[in-house]
């Protein structure tokens, strides 16, 4: 990444979103789709600065910067799983190895430089057009100002009838009545600010109503605030200056602007002859002497010909008057947000532009040859390893010591826009290395040999390749802080999890290692990484309250429903007790499923084996939040055998199955309870309760004769069972009231 490429991404988008607003207006104009001079208003402005925006939300960066290495986590999980490790044998370096020189090689093209030299030049050229708009625009402000001044020592106070005029109008569109002066040396009134309006001299010999008229569209220039809107106008024009359409809409939008007016000094007059009149007048009445540069001036007359357009259009009184309803002025600014908010996912981006990280590793084997490819990007940097065959590298990782004769091994790194490869290949057994600097050959020197052993360590660290050897090596070395600390380095999920599997498996971690490992975990953001990165440590460590409770905290951002509960079902089946901060957790973690179907195999792994009280509660009151009929009596109908005659358990299953909706699930449920329980009369209460909400005759009637068998010969059970049992069928009913006389005595 150079420090061109933002630039050049943020110029690249600013010209597509600028295509895609202006051109969908011009289209939309053109076609006839927009006829009311308000919403073509509306369109064209809202194209020209929203372009401006959109083009700012996309390119600013989104994150800020992380704090430290570590923090910076993959993007993307490897589209392949890694083999336990790859056969890359570390051998004893050679001291006597020669620095290889470069093969001699046919001269290579460089699109890089080609396309980095023509970013440059492009951006060369927009900022040098960008400076001269500015220049222009500033010597237009300039210019407007010295008319200002100059208009203070030559122009005279206008007439009392134009000021009396003047003074009605600006009551009526409720703005400040402004200063108003004449000038010889002007043919058509125009606005300098908010506060002076200069007139021309015809101004003061037209009839009454033709200066009614031309002072109504002057207040009206004022009411809309389009001085202030033509300069920002310009400004908006300025990074866009390359672009035709925005020119276009920055026409339209004076011209649209003048036809509001016109239409709004018709409606004050009655017709558009009077204000017809003073525009003819503007075009038969050139100014004495050359008329000063003038273009942020709000003038009412301007090119000759879109005059004689608006002459026409007032005579034959074709200016629409009416005003933009407010509720569809509301849509359209609400529409208008959604396109900004959607548009900057459209942007154009350089390779490596931008702060965000990304990283992907592929490793495969095709018949015992082993191919790997790894990519990583982030900030003023970026790495490349292409990785083909046996390949044997020193012990010290600084370089390759053997490699089959068809093996390959690419490595190239930018750093701050400094580019530096090298290739290795192996010709009867002699390796030969290509090494090179943005393009250009260089012998394998001191530098090169540093820059070599400095990446291949970070390219052993960021793969995962052979991360057993170089875990336990590191381990054997500096202790499990040795190997955190290698730990920390690593930006890429799918290495920084396999070197945390080796680093549970092979230690015994104290507290503080144990806490720092986890949090390490914890900044894996692919699910599958640190789902297996988390059921390692609680496998292989003994593990505290506080620590568990932590490890399933770091679970909760998984977002997989699938990671999530295989790593629930794998605590599970570990038969770990959880209370205190690591059942809130669990709970949290559990809460966070959706899929009913993963929410049952999480409550199931609880009642695998020795399942006590503690994990039958947990299941129990887990239940009733599956959203699935199916799902929650399947776990329902799992726990009937473990209930064991527990009063709170019954109860406890009875609550949830009062939640599932299907009758037949909610029958099969019952049944199991009855077929493992005998209740008392508060369980057959419950469970009568629990029956009445089952809307299948079928099912209600079974459920009934079951309970019958095991509910006590207590008078108020008997007389909620038959109340339960009176909503039947005829047929149904008596066969529920015949379950009952058979198994208890009835009062």
């Amino acid at each position: 990444m150079t420090a061109l490429d933002p630039l050049a991404s943020a110029l690249a988008t600013l010209a597509l979103h600028a295509t895609v607003l202006t051109g969908a207006v011009w289209l939309a104009e053109r076609g006839g789709l927009l006829r009311n001079p308000g919403w073509l208003e509306l369109a064209w402005r809202g194209a020209l600065f929203g372009a401006l925006l959109s083009t700012a939300v996309a390119v600013l960066p989104r994150d800020a910067a992380p704090a430290s290495p570590a923090a910076m986590r993959a993007d993307a999980a490897p589209t392949a799983v890694a083999p336990p490790d790859l056969p890359l044998r570390l051998a004893a370096a050679d001291a006597s190895v020669a620095a290889g020189q470069p093969a001699p090689t046919a001269t290579r093209d460089a699109p890089r430089r080609v396309a980095a030299q023509l970013a440059g030049g492009v951006i060369a050229v927009w900022l040098a057009g960008m400076t001269a708009a500015a220049l222009v625009l500033l010597r237009q402000l300039v210019a407007l100002r010295a008319l200002r001044r100059h208009t203070r020592r030559t122009a005279r106070a206008a007439a009392l009838s134009l000021q009396h005029a003047a003074r009605a109008l600006a009551e009526r569109f409720g703005v400040a009545a402004p200063d108003l002066f004449v000038d010889d040396t002007v043919a058509s009134p125009m606005l300098l600010c908010t506060r002076r309006l200069l007139l021309a001299p015809w101004c003061e010999r037209a009839a009454p109503q033709q200066q009614y008229a031309l002072l109504a569209h002057e207040f009206a220039h004022l009411q809309r605030g389009d001085l202030r809107w033509r300069i920002a106008h310009r400004i908006a024009l300025l990074p866009l200056w390359f672009h035709p359409l925005a020119h276009v809409a920055c026409r339209r939008l004076d011209a649209l602007a003048e036809d509001a007016c016109d239409a709004r000094a018709t409606a004050c007059v009655g017709d558009g002859r009077a204000l017809a009149e003073c525009l003819a007048a503007c075009l038969r009445s050139p100014p004495r002497r050359a008329p000063r540069h003038n273009a942020l001036a709000v003038a009412m007359a301007g090119e000759r010909g879109a005059v004689v357009r608006r002459v026409h259009r007032l005579l034959e009184n074709t200016m629409p008057t009416e005003p933009l309803p407010a509720y569809r002025l509301r849509l359209a600014v609400a529409l208008g947000l959604a396109v900004l908010v959607l548009l900057p996912g459209i942007a154009i981006t350089t390779q490596a532009a931008g702060s965000r990280t990304s990283t992907n590793v592929q490793i495969d084997s095709d018949d015992g040859r082993e191919r790997l490819s790894y990519t990583s990007k982030r900030a003023g940097h970026a790495l490349s390893v292409k990785m083909d065959g046996r390949i044997e590298f020193a012990d010290d990782e600084s370089d390759v010591v053997a490699m089959d004769d068809d093996a390959g091994l690419s490595i190239e790194e930018t750093v701050d826009g400094v580019t530096r490869e090298i290739s290795f290949d192996s010709k009867g057994g002699t390796i030969e290395r290509d090494y090179r600097v943005d393009d250009d050959a260089h012998a394998l020197d001191a530098e090169g040999r540093a820059w070599l052993a400095r990446t291949l360590p970070a390219v052993f660290r960021e793969t995962g390749i052979h991360a057993q050897a170089r875990g336990t090596r590191l381990l054997a070395a500096g202790g499990p802080d040795a190997l955190l600390d290698e730990i920390d380095k690593i930006a890429s999920d799918h290495a920084r999890r396999r070197y945390l599997d080796v680093l549970f498996g092979n230690a015994r971690l104290d507290d503080a290692q144990l806490d720092r490992a986890v949090a390490q975990a914890a900044t894996i953001e692919s699910d599958f990484e640190l789902r297996h990165a988390l059921q390692a440590a609680f496998t292989t460590q003994t593990l505290s309250d506080a620590a568990l409770a932590a490890l399933l905290r770091a679970g909760s951002a998984i977002e997989s429903d699938f990671e999530s509960a295989e790593l629930l079902v794998a605590l599970g089946a570990s038969h770990r007790p959880l209370d205190g901060n690591a059942l809130a957790a669990w709970t949290q973690m559990r809460g966070n499923i959706d899929s009913a179907f993963e929410q049952r195999r999480v409550l199931e792994a609880l009642l695998d084996g020795n399942a006590g009280p503690a994990e039958l509660a947990l299941v129990l009151d887990g239940a009733r939040g599956i959203d699935g009929d199916f799902e929650k009596g399947q776990v329902l109908e799992r726990s009937a055998p473990l209930l064991r005659g527990a009063p709170d358990a019954i109860a406890a299953y009875l609550r949830a199955a009062d939640t599932i909706d299907g009758s037949f699930e909610r029958s099969q449920a019952l049944l199991a309870l009855l077929q493992h329980e005998t209740l008392d009369v508060t369980g057959a209460t419950a469970a009568l309760d629990t029956i009445a909400g089952i809307d299948g005759d079928f099912e209600m009637a079974r459920t009934l004769e079951a309970l019958a068998q095991v509910m006590p010969s207590d008078a108020t059970v008997i007389a909620r069972y038959r109340a339960v049992a009176a909503d039947l069928g005829d047929f149904e009913r008596k066969s529920a009231e015949a379950a009952l006389g058979r198994t208890v005595r009835v009062y």
